[in-house]
């Protein structure tokens, strides 16, 4: 009965402003996913594009955003609460503009990076909103609680390759001096 009432208590949403939502989950998923090769590697590097990431767990269910926001009042400066604030984390708010950020640098990187020049990146966000609390002898506590969970949808396409690079010119300086920089190029020969 003590973990319930424990565990009904760690809702985060409850400090967080009207128009707020808490980010619960990031996602990576492929269309035509059985045709991509080496999936679980361009996940990951995919992966390290979204800095907007949920917040973690204390003890695999205590919410460290939770931690942090019910030991944040400001005219409580108890030694004890900031120590317990530091073992959380401030709550990562979803943000659409973020999320488009992101969409747009996975995007890019898979165009101009790996080659997939007609890939396109996505996101779907999952909202959840919902009326939360609960009534006693002293009152009652209600609050909505805003948690959203955002998925990246990509759709690569087909993947260029560069057969061959070649550099012309009629000055043979200055083609001397670009074949010196052939190691830094943007465009290099690859054959996935």
């Amino acid at each position: 009965m003590m973990m319930l009432f424990l565990m009904s208590s760690c809702n985060s949403t409850r400090y967080l402003e009207k128009d707020q939502s808490l980010l619960k989950r990031t996602k990576i998923i492929f269309k035509n996913e059985k045709s991509v090769e080496n999936k679980k590697s361009l996940e990951a590097e995919l992966a390290t594009f979204i800095d907007q990431k949920p917040n973690e767990k204390l003890l695999f269910f205590i919410p460290k955003e939770w931690l942090y926001l019910t030991n944040n009042q400001p005219d409580d400066n108890a030694w004890y609460k900031k120590g317990i604030k530091s073992l959380g984390d401030p709550p990562v708010i979803y943000s659409e503009s973020a999320s488009k950020k992101i969409a747009g640098n996975m995007e890019n990187h898979l165009k101009f990076k790996k080659g997939f020049y007609k890939a396109k990146v996505d996101f779907i966000v999952e909202e959840k909103k919902s009326i939360q609390g609960w009534s006693d002898s002293h009152g009652s506590d209600v609050w909505e609680s805003n948690i959203s969970k955002v998925t990246y949808i990509v759709s690569l396409g087909d993947r260029f390759k560069v057969k061959n690079v070649r550099y012309e010119s009629q000055d043979k300086k200055l083609l001397t001096f670009v074949e010196s920089l052939q190691e830094n190029a943007f465009v290099k020969r690859r054959l996935h």
